[in-house]
Order: C-alpha cells, then structure tokens, then sequence
C-alpha cells in the first residue's frame, strides 16, 4: 500500500524489523548455537531502535489518533508495545522458546501497523501532524548523544551484562578491581555511552608494565573495547581523544600496544591514522622485546608499541570537534564539554524543558512510569498502578510535572497534598537511558521549588527501603529518614530549614 512520506521512515524500520523477527525465527528452530547470538542482537535492536522507534509511535502517533478519536487502536498499539517490552525486563528467559515468541509477536504487530494503525493515521491525521511525526524521526536519526565520563560504582554490572550479551566474558569483578584501581590512582577508566547505554571504555595506565614506557613516565592507553553495534560510528575515536586529553594534563607523550594478527587490524589502523608512530624497539612478547631472529608465537601477547606526541590546550585538554571527528550518525559535542570524572555520581546534563501535566501525554507518561516499575520489580501489577489510568484526575489537587529533552518525556514526578503545609512527592521516574545523568535532580528540584513558592513548610516521600540509592538521593537533599515500616523507608525534607 502506498504511504505518505511523512510515515516512510518508521516503515523502513518495520523493513528492518520484519527481518530481525525472521531471523529470531530461524535462529530458534536451527542450531542451539546461534540462539545466544542472536538473542544479543535481538536486545541490541531493541536499546537502539525499536524502543526509540515505540516512542515515536506512541507520542505523535497514539496521542493524535487519541485525539481523533481512535482510542481503541491506541490501546492496542500500547498494550502490543508492553508485551514487546516484557520480554526485555529483568528475570525475563533467553530460551529458544522465548526466542521464537519475540519473532512472532514482533512480525505480528508490525503487520498490524502497516495494514492498520498507519493507514489509519494517513487518512485522519492532518499534514502538520504527519510532519511533527517525521521531524521526530529525523531528531532520532541525527541526535544520539554520547557521554564519555569515568568509570563509577554504577558500572561495572552493566559493562559485564552487555559484554555476556554478545558471549564475551567480562565479569563483574573485573571492572570492580578496576575501580579500585582507579581509586588507588593506578589507572583510570573511560567509559562510554550513547543515549545512556554503555558503548565501549578505554583504559589509561598511568606506571606500565613495559619497561621503555615506565623509565620514561610515558602513560600507556590498553584496553579499548567498543560494542560491535557502536562500531564505525566514531565511538571509538572519541575514546582515544577523552584518553589523550586525560594524559595531557600529566605527560607530553603517550603511548599504547597493538596486538600483530589480523584481528587487530582496525585498531592498527585507527592508530596510525591519529598520528601514532612506532617506538622504535621492534616486537614485544609478553613485554620482553624479542631478539633478532627469534621465533615466537602470533598471540594476543605479542605487541608492537606506539606513542604520540600530545599537544597540550591552555587547560591541558585536548579538544575535538565535528569537524575533525568522523563521527557517521552521531553528533558529538567537543569532548571536554561531555567529560565527567564522576564525583559524586551526578553527571553532567542539559537543561530539562519542565511542563505541567497535559492529557495529550497521557500514553506516553503511564508508559514511562510502568516500564520503569518493570526494571525495578521485573514485573507490573496494573491493578495497583490505577492512578495511572486518568493522571489528570487523579492528580487534580496536586503537581504532576513532565521534564523533556527536545520533543521525548523522559522524566516525570509530583506533588500531592498530604496535610496542611505538607506535601507528599510520588510518581519520580527517569527513563533508563537518561538515568544518573542529573535529570531525576532536575525534576526534585523544581517540585521542592514549587512547594517552597506555596508556603509548604514540609515535604515527604517513601522509597524501597533496600533501594540504597535512591535514599542517598534524598538524603543528599537532606531528607532524614522517620521510619520504616512494611519495607519502606519513610523520609522528609523540612523546607524552612534547607
């Protein structure tokens, strides 16, 4: 059938999602071998593409058709949406068997979009709202935002979860002997993510094990791994630049080591193509420069050694551009701008766009509320979420806020009345990727700022009481904790006195 131009890229997607179903298919009914392999893929896709892809459908799309008057298939493509989810939440199986049922739930709802719901949106919806469809699938394909920052208390289970995924072994325990590491000031690691989902790291070692680099203070950079769905997209390159900014402020020279056979063939190449020359002493083997004529072996331990000549800014920083930084779908910002040493865990972020709540967001708010309940739980129980089903009512006599980057929700929270000069906050949730990124502060701070202008003397909340995070975020505010009661942490913030 033929489709509007407005529609063409979400279904190019469905294209792409009509073979990653099939291939999900194949790979259930064929060797068991390929079930690991492709269920890597499958939750790839699903990080990268298609959840972005359900967002798009569900804020520009379902509100619309909602607005028309087609609620009952908006409720559809929700609730397709939500099963779709759940095979992704934690807990959830990796069998053949779960395999197979993602392939045919998948090919089943994107013929239901093309054959229905985009038909549908075709013949009801007005040109400028088709356009505001397409500009947000354009802003998708153009504004992945990637953060490079140091290597946190938060990371190590999520760098070894997404290594398993594609059947690398990287333990958890690795990273965390990093981290002490890093806090002894051995090493220091970079990690990076694209729209808050690890993509790679790279590692700075500052005293070496290879004796050239240690007699002469050279740091040495090891370790650059990048995600093969984040390959060729620049990731890679902006690692090295964060790398080499890092050991600019100590050493006017760096040096790194690259394996000899022919996997190592793009990092070779990356190398000396950022100026890397060798050093000189000719090939290593486990660290020992070898002898003229001596016969060894081709693996992962023999080393040619690079360095380069780091030329220093003003602040010490070494600074890349668009320009300069071949960077495919991504559009990086100049690096010193998105480095963050962690600290206190709280990253660098951009300013929300804080709105009330508007019932054209109704979907997409209940969305991002129960999908984050989900990840908590790794279940939803609906029936105890019914404040959900009408935020506008039932959030009549209080604050519901939405914070926003550009066009997509991803963050939420509220104000309710719980007595005179007393407010209770609920309903705080950050979308996953946009986690621990200073957004969950932004929204806080604009609800304590909203009570204050009030006159409320007294604000509340209840946690999770082994959510240990989430208490540190309150009690860095200085919310004290009152008491526990029924695994709940019962907490309050008095506004006079902070």
């Amino acid at each position: 059938m033929k489709r509007v131009s407005q529609l063409r890229d979400l279904s190019e997607d469905h294209h792409h999602g009509l073979v990653l179903a099939r291939k999900a298919k194949r790979a259930a009914s064929g060797p068991d071998g390929t079930v690991t392999e492709v269920w890597a893929e499958v939750e790839a896709a699903f990080k990268g593409e298609l959840e972005s892809h359900f967002e798009i459908e569900e804020s520009f799309i379902g509100e619309a058709l909602r607005a028309a008057g087609e609620s009952q298939l908006v409720q559809r493509l929700a609730d397709e949406h939500q099963v779709l989810r759940g095979l992704f939440m934690p807990g959830q199986g990796r069998a053949v068997d779960d395999l197979q049922r993602f392939g045919e739930l998948l090919e089943r709802h994107i013929r239901f979009e093309e054959r229905e719901l985009f038909q549908v949106a075709q013949d009801k919806l007005s040109s400028d709202e088709l356009d505001v469809v397409a500009a947000a699938c354009s802003k998708r394909r153009t504004e992945l935002t990637l953060v490079i920052h140091s290597l946190c208390k938060q990371d190590p289970e999520p760098i070894s979860t997404a290594f398993d995924e594609i059947g690398w072994n990287r333990p958890v325990a690795q990273y965390e002997t990093y981290l002490d590491q890093q806090e002894a000031g051995d090493l220091h690691v970079l990690v990076a993510t694209v729209e808050g989902l690890f993509a790679g790291y790279v590692t700075v070692k500052w005293e070496t094990d290879y004796a050239p680099f240690a007699d002469a203070g050279v740091p040495e950079i090891q370790d650059l791994n990048v995600l093969p769905q984040h390959r060729r997209g620049g990731i890679g390159t902006a690692l090295m630049e964060a790398a080499e900014a890092l050991v600019g402020e100590r050493s006017s020279t760096v040096g790194i080591g690259v394996g000899m056979y022919p996997d190592y063939g793009n990092a070779q190449r990356l190398y000396v193509l950022r100026g890397y020359v060798p050093d000189g002493r000719g090939l290593t083997y486990n660290g020992r420069i070898l002898e003229p004529m001596e016969s060894t072996v081709n693996d992962d331990d023999l080393v040619l050694y690079f360095t380069k000549a780091l030329v220093q800014s003003d602040d010490g920083l070494r600074e890349s551009s668009p320009e300069s930084t071949p960077v495919g779908r991504l559009i990086f910002r100049r690096w010193h701008h998105l480095y963050s040493r962690c600290g206190s865990g709280r990253m660098r972020a951009e300013d929300l766009r804080i709105t009330p709540f508007s019932p054209l967001h109704q979907l997409a708010t209940r969305k991002l509320i129960l999908v984050g309940l989900g990840e908590h739980w790794g279940w939803i129980d609906e029936h105890i979420n019914t404040d959900l089903e009408d935020i506008e009512a039932s959030y009549a006599g209080g604050d519901f806020v939405l914070g926003w980057l550009g066009d997509r929700l991803v963050a939420t929270g509220a104000l309710i009345p719980e007595e005179e000069h007393t407010r209770r906050i609920v309903r705080m949730s950050v979308a996953r990727r946009f986690r621990r990124q200073g957004y969950g502060h932004q929204i806080l701070d604009h609800l304590l700022a909203i009570a204050k202008k009030a006159g409320i003397g007294r604000v509340v909340v209840e946690t999770t009481e082994t959510w240990d995070e989430t208490i540190a975020f309150y009690r860095a505010y200085g919310f004290q904790i009152d008491g526990h009661r029924s695994g709940d942490v019962h907490m309050s913030l008095d506004l006079d006195q902070a």
